[in-house]
C-alpha cells in the first residue's frame, strides 16, 4: 500500500498526517475483555503481550472491559495514560514506538500479578475495623472494600504520581501533548497514530436487566443496546457527571471496577440512590448481562472487533444431578451458555456479511476436541473431531494443558507464578493465530520481546527438554479449580499432618465413647425427651399450631407480613452475631491464611 502511486501522493498532500489517515482506510478497532475473575485478568495479559509486540494496540480505539476484564483494563489505561498525558510522560505522538507499548505490558506482568498474589478477595476480611463498618453501615459494602482494594494492592503501583491518592473515574481524560485541551477521542483520533482508546467499563442494572457502562464522562444505560420491539423495562438514561446530582458527580474507580466485578451471590449490589426519582439503582457484575463486551464496540460503530473470551465455560458431565438445587444452578450455567454463542454467531454472521472488517475472537477452549459420544451397543463408526489425531492445540500448547487452564477458578483468588504465567502463554501464542483474521492491517514484526512468562512454556508444548517440569506443571494445575485447600493437595507434610490430626480427633472420640459410658449426648437427649413428652403436650402443642394459622388466614396477608417483621428479630440478631463474630475474631484467622497458607501455595508455584 505505502509503494503504492495513491499512498505517494497522499503523503504529498497531508504530510506526517497521512499515516494516521490510513485508519480511516483499515476501520475503527476495539478490544473486549471479558469476565472471569483473575483468571481472566491474566489471560488478557497475554492478549495484550501479543498485540503490543505486533504494534496492534496502538489502533484500538474503544477498550469496552467486563468484570476480571475491567480490573486489568483499568490497569492497562492507567499505564497508557502515563505514557500520553500531557500532564505524565508529555510523550508525543510521532514519538510512540511499539516498544512502549511493550514495556506497559512488561510491567503490569509484575505489578499486576503482584497484586493478585495480595489475595484480594480474603483480604477483604482482613481489617476488622472496615469489617463492622461493612456490618453496621447501609452505605458501605464488600463490593465497595473490594474496589479500595483494587485500588490499594493493583494501581497503586502504577507510578503516575497518584499513588496514594484516590482515583476517580471523571478524572481519567487523557489530553495528548498535541491537543491539551478538549481532547475528544471520537472527535480526534482519526489524525493519530497512536490512538487514545476509550474506556467502558461494563455493569448490569438488576432494575431493568439493562447494560450499565461507566467511562470516563459519561454514566448510564445505551439507548442503542435495548430492542424496544420485545423490551418495554425503563431505561436510566445516560449522563454526563457534571450533570448529576452532586453526590454522583465524582464516581470513585475502584467502585465502578468493583460494580464491574461483584459476582451475585459473593458481593452485594453496587447502590446509588438519589440518581432517578424513587429508584434505588443497584448494580452487579457486568458478565450477567454481556460476559464478553463485544456488544459495546458494536454500539460504538467498531468494524475491526477483537474478543479476548476467558469466561467460565460450562462443560460436560456426566451426571448434571437431581433434586432442586443442582438443576436450578446447572440451568443457569445452560442459559449463560447459550448467551455466549448468541453473541458469538452474531459476530461470525457481521463478519460474513462484511459488517466486520476484521474479526479475532479467542477463548480457552479453542483447539480442544469436543467428543461425540456413541450410544450403548452402538455399531455405526466412531465420528471424531479433526485435529483429534494431534496433541497440540493449532496455536502450540498441549490439549491436556489447555483443558486445565480452561477449568481453572475464576474467582479473585491469589494465582502462583506458574498458574499466571501459564494463562499469559496461553493468550500470547492463542493471539498470534487469532490476528490472522485481521487482514489489512499493519503488523509489526521485529524480534520476539523478551516475555518472561514464556520460561514455562517448555512444560506446555508437545517437544519439551524436562518432562520432569511439564508433570510438576500438571500436578499444579491439577489443582487450580480449588479456591481453598490447594496447598494442602500439593504439599505432602501438610497431607500427614492433617491424617495425623484427623486420626487423632477421631481415636479420642472414640476412646471418650467407650471408655465413660456417662458420655452419650445423644442418647441422653433422646431419653429425656421421651420421658417428659406425654400425650397431653402433644395435643396441646397441635391446638396451639391450628389457632396460629386461622389466625394468620383470617388477619390477611398484610397482617401476615407485619407478624412476619416482627418475628424477623431473631434472624437480625443472628446476622449481627455472625457479623460480630467474623468482624472481631475472623480476620485472625483470614490473616493466618494470607500468611502461612498463601504463601506457602506461592511458593510451591514460584517461578524463578
Amino acid at each position: 500500500m505505502k509503494s503504492s502511486e495513491a499512498w505517494q501522493a497522499l503523503i504529498e498532500f497531508l504530510g506526517q498526517d497521512a499515516t494516521a489517515v490510513r485508519s480511516l482506510f483499515l476501520g475503527k478497532m476495539g478490544l473486549a475483555l471479558s469476565g472471569g475473575g483473575f483468571r481472566a485478568s491474566l489471560y488478557h495479559i497475554g492478549v495484550l503481550a501479543k498485540l503490543a509486540e505486533l504494534d496492534l494496540l496502538r489502533h484500538v480505539e474503544v477498550l469496552s472491559c467486563v468484570s476480571g476484564g475491567s480490573i486489568v483494563g483499568v490497569h492497562y489505561y492507567l499505564e497508557l495514560r502515563r505514557l500520553l498525558d500531557k500532564d505524565k510522560e508529555k510523550k508525543p505522538d510521532h514519538d510512540v514506538s511499539r516498544d512502549d507499548y511493550v514495556s506497559i505490558v512488561q510491567r503490569m506482568v509484575d505489578d499486576f500479578l503482584a497484586g493478585v498474589q495480595e489475595n484480594p478477595r480474603v483480604r477483604i476480611l482482613a481489617d476488622p475495623v472496615a469489617n463492622l463498618k461493612m456490618l453496621f453501615s447501609s452505605s458501605y459494602s464488600r463490593t465497595q472494600r473490594l474496589g479500595e482494594l483494587y485500588e490499594e494492592q493493583i494501581y497503586s503501583r502504577i507510578k503516575d504520581g497518584e499513588v496514594d491518592k484516590e482515583r476517580w473515574l471523571n478524572g481519567l481524560y487523557i489530553q495528548p501533548v498535541e491537543k491539551p485541551n478538549g481532547f475528544l477521542p471520537r472527535r480526534d483520533n482519526w489524525a493519530r497514530e497512536a490512538k487514545i482508546p476509550e474506556l467502558i467499563l461494563n455493569a448490569t442494572t438488576l432494575n431493568s436487566g439493562h447494560n450499565w457502562q461507566f467511562t470516563a464522562s459519561w454514566m448510564g444505560e445505551s439507548p442503542v443496546m435495548i430492542n424496544r420491539d420485545i423490551d418495554t423495562n425503563k431505561r436510566y438514561r445516560r449522563m454526563y457527571y457534571l450533570e448529576a446530582p452532586d453526590q454522583h458527580k465524582q464516581i470513585r474507580l475502584g467502585y465502578a471496577v468493583g460494580a464491574s466485578s461483584c459476582v451475585p451471590g459473593l458481593f452485594e449490589p453496587l447502590v446509588m440512590n438519589n440518581l432517578y426519582p424513587a429508584t434505588t439503582v443497584r448494580l452487579v457484575d457486568g458478565g450477567v448481562h454481556d460476559n464478553q463486551g463485544a456488544a459495546s464496540l458494536l454500539e460504538q460503530d467498531c468494524n475491526v472487533i477483537l474478543v479476548s473470551d476467558a469466561s467460565g465455560q460450562m462443560g460436560t458431565v456426566d451426571d448434571a444431578g437431581g433434586e432442586i438445587v443442582k438443576p436450578l444452578l446447572r440451568s443457569n450455567s445452560v442459559m449463560m451458555h447459550r448467551v455466549r454463542d448468541a453473541e458469538h454467531q452474531d459476530l461470525k454472521a457481521r463478519e460474513r456479511g462484511s459488517l466486520l472488517q476484521g474479526l479475532m475472537y479467542l477463548h480457552m477452549k479453542q483447539g480442544i476436541d469436543a467428543e461425540n459420544v456413541d450410544w450403548q451397543q452402538c455399531e455405526e463408526p466412531p465420528e471424531s473431531s479433526p485435529h483429534r489425531a494431534s496433541i497440540v492445540t493449532p496455536y502450540g500448547i498441549r490439549k491436556d494443558i489447555q483443558e486445565l487452564l480452561a477449568g481453572m477458578r475464576t474467582d479473585l483468588d491469589s494465582f502462583s507464578d506458574r498458574e499466571a504465567y501459564a494463562l499469559m502463554t496461553s493468550g500470547y501464542r492463542a493471539t498470534d493465530l487469532g490476528v490472522k483474521g485481521l487482514k489489512g492491517y499493519p503488523m509489526s514484526q521485529p524480534p520476539v520481546a523478551d516475555w518472561k512468562v514464556l520460561k514455562i512454556e517448555g512444560a506446555m508444548k508437545e517437544i519439551h527438554r524436562d518432562p520432569g517440569e511439564y508433570r510438576e506443571m500438571m500436578r499444579h494445575l491439577g489443582v487450580s479449580t480449588m479456591t481453598f485447600f490447594k496447598i494442602w493437595k500439593l504439599s505432602r507434610p501438610l497431607q500427614v499432618t492433617a491424617l495425623a490430626l484427623g486420626a487423632t480427633l477421631l481415636g479420642g472420640i472414640f476412646w471418650a465413647w467407650w471408655s465413660h459410658p456417662g458420655f452419650k449426648p445423644f442418647e441422653a437427649l433422646f431419653t429425656t425427651l421421651a420421658e417428659q413428652l406425654t400425650i397431653n403436650h402433644i395435643m396441646s402443642a397441635l391446638v396451639l399450631l391450628t389457632i396460629g394459622f386461622l389466625l394468620v388466614a383470617l388477619l390477611g396477608a398484610g397482617s401476615a407480613k407485619r407478624i412476619q417483621r416482627l418475628t424477623q428479630w431473631r434472624d437480625t440478631l443472628s446476622r449481627i452475631g455472625v457479623g460480630l463474630g467474623v468482624g472481631l475474631f475472623g480476620w485472625i484467622f483470614v490473616c493466618v491464611h494470607l500468611r502461612l497458607f498463601d504463601r506457602l501455595f506461592l511458593r510451591k508455584g514460584r517461578v524463578e
